[in-house]
């Protein structure tokens, strides 16, 4: 992986909002996906982007971050339902 492909290296206050918006909201984020994505290896793999997506783009999460992440995960399972395998979080 180049320099320019990895993903920026987070703070440690970055890190901390990271796991902890993960713990508050995984269950949440998990049980709506699996509503709209059927199959359970692709649910997973959205549930995962959604957060992995979240922590690359920490800085730009709102301090009321369950609409953004509903939001991604609502774009993730779109992009599933028309066959985008290879989804990536936004640069």
């Amino acid at each position: 992986m180049s320099a320019a492909t990895m993903p920026p290296r987070l703070d440690d206050s970055g890190l901390f909002r990271v796991i902890e918006l993960q713990a508050r909201y995984y269950d949440l984020i998990d049980r709506y996906v699996r509503r709209r994505v059927t199959d359970s290896q692709d649910a997973d793999r959205v549930v995962s982007m959604v957060f992995a997506r979240m922590a690359a783009d920490i800085a730009e999460v709102p301090d009321r971050p369950l609409p953004w992440l509903i939001a991604a995960a609502r774009h993730e399972c779109a992009a599933t339902r028309l066959g985008g395998r290879t989804i990536r979080p936004r640069p």
